[in-house]
Formats: structure tokens, sequence, C-alpha cells
């Protein structure tokens, strides 16, 4: 199933309830409160939606299992200066994001990110696949009073409109984020205590938030300039090179760096190994050969470097959770 929401950020109390009545699902509409129950007939868990207080609300994904695909494109409001923040404890199937300045898609399976509502996204949520997640909604009175200078500061440093516009992600949740949002899901508060307890942990998580994207640059910071530009040499040749890619040995030749420098560099800038970010690579461009070009499945595996078909459909079912035969139908 396929849906496509329109995001009047200034309305998401509407938005919730529309989104549930999409999906034919019952919504429990209080004062404060709304809350979709999944039915045994679609699968199970709940999502629970609250305006936290001016210039913040609060969305909760528990438990949430399917029983059919479900793909959600949100068309978000840019002319409101509206931030998402979304941390994802287990997320079943993957979330894309893609710009209208730069026609990119980044891809996330896991960790949190900060998007402003000039970004697209897409949620796939994949049969019998369990997801876990609490979403902030940031709006522009609370970022004028509280983040303004840390997004401004964040976004002068950037070149990419695309990075500019995505602005902030980390790739692991954080001890404490992950308490952070365990507290959320298993508050016992009521009435005006609840309000105030949940105000207080979103704020919490909104500063760990930034604390962790915080140690993650000054992570890389321990690189030098030029070793950030080989590194960034090296990921040009694995995508250039997807069908017959260099040993590791040979990569950090081509870029003139020592081998275990790279393989710590590459790690920390991109949050994955040389050899894992060349399979990501791989499948997701024997996805678009898929769906664009409409090829077979033993031609897209072979264009990207796979003589094992059997490998390359199982490499393919690990990244997107279906094979690239299902994919083809």
């Amino acid at each position: 199933m396929k849906i496509t929401l329109n995001t009047p950020f200034e309305n998401l109390a509407g938005l919730f309830t529309h989104f549930g009545k999409s999906i034919d699902l019952t919504v429990n509409e209080k004062k404060e409160d709304r809350k979709i129950e999944v039915s045994p007939t679609h699968g199970k868990g709940s999502i629970w939606f609250r305006e936290v207080t001016n210039g913040m609300g609060l969305a909760i994904a528990k438990g949430l299992e399917l029983k059919e695909e479900l793909e959600i494109t949100y068309n978000h409001n840019k002319r409101i200066p509206a931030y998402a923040l979304i941390f994802f404890k287990e997320l079943g199937g993957f979330v894309r994001l893609y710009s209208e300045k730069e026609k990119k898609e980044i891809k996330i399976q896991n960790g949190g990110y900060l998007i402003s509502s000039a970004v697209h996204e897409i949620h796939t949520f994949l049969p019998e696949k369990t997801t876990d997640l609490v979403s902030i909604f940031i709006f522009p009175e609370f970022i004028e009073k509280h983040l303004q200078t840390l997004i401004e500061h964040r976004k002068s440093g950037e070149k990419n409109a695309f990075v500019e516009e995505l602005l902030l992600r980390i790739e692991t949740l954080t001890p404490e984020i992950m308490l952070g949002m365990n507290a959320l899901e298993n508050n016992q508060f009521t009435g005006k205590l609840k309000c105030i307890y949940l105000e207080s942990k979103v704020l919490e998580l909104i500063a760990l938030f930034f604390k962790a994207e915080e140690d993650k640059e000054s992570q890389k910071n321990s690189l030098t300039k030029r070793e950030q530009t080989q590194i960034f040499e090296a990921q040009t040749i694995l995508k250039e090179r997807l069908e017959n890619p260099p040993g590791i040995v040979e990569l950090a030749h081509l870029v003139g760096m020592n081998e275990y420098k790279l393989r710590l560099g590459f790690k920390e800038l991109f949050d994955n190994t040389i050899y894992g970010y060349l399979r990501q690579q791989r499948m997701l461009k024997a996805k678009e050969l898929i769906e664009t070009r409409e090829l077979s499945v033993s031609e897209a595996g072979y264009m990207v470097g796979y003589s094992n078909m059997s490998h390359f459909a199982n490499a393919f079912k690990n990244e997107f959770g279906i094979t690239p035969g299902q994919l083809k139908k």
C-alpha cells in the first residue's frame, strides 16, 4: 500500500488523524492525546501523538508490525521553517530522504536524524518487521528561542545544499538517548505532571542528539584536511568502479594513503567499513537499474559486480528486506 501525505507542519494533529484514516485504522482522539491502534487484521502495535508544548510535538511508534508492506511519502511544507528529529530504536524497513534542489537520495536504516521541512521523506515499512521510533516535531517558535544558533552554525559549514537541508544525522543511538526513549515510551504520569515530564524528556533528547552530533564531528576532526580529501577520493573511486572495485591495498595506493589509516578514517567519516559501504552502494545501484531501466535481475547483478546470482539475491535481501525478484514483480 502507498500513501502520500502533504504535511502542513502547523497542523500535525490533523495530519496524524488523516494518516490513521488513510490506512483504515482506528484513531482514538482525546483532547491532548491521539493514538492509532493497529488491528489484528493489519498487524499489531500502536502510534501515539501529542502536542507537548508550544513549538513541539511528539509521536511514538511502539511495537509497530504490519502484515503488508506500507510506503508513506511525506511532502513537507518548505515554506514553514520547521524540523523533524527522529530516533529509530528499531526500523522494520528503511527511510529515503530526497531534495528538490539536488535530485539525490539518502537512505537511513538506523540512528537518528534532524531534517528541515525542505526535505521529502519516503518511509517503507516491510511486512512482519518491527518498528520502534520516537519523533519530535520542532516548530519555528521553539527554534527561534533555543536552536537557531546551533542550526545556523552547522549549516554555515556545509557547502552541499542537500546536506544543508538534511542537516544532522547520527548513525548510532547513544545509551543515554536509548534511556530517554524508553522513559517516553513507558511514561506513567497523568494530567499536568505528564505534560511536565514529557516536555522535560523531549528537551533532554534534543540536547542529547546535538551532543552526540558534536562528539561525532570532533572525532572527524582527528583527520587532517588532506586525509579527509584522500578518503573522499577513495569513496568516489568505489562508486565509479562498482562492477570491478579495487581491493583495499590497491585503493590505499590509488589515493596515496596508508592502508590502516584509510580503513580507520573511512569508518570515522562514513560510519561504515569500506566493504560495507561498497556493498550498500552496489545494492542501491542494482535497485535503481531494476526499477528505472527495467533490467532483469541477472543483468542488474552483473552490472554491479556479482557473478553468483544467489549471493546477489542474499545481499539484496539483507539490504532491502526483499529479493530482487520480488522487486521486479
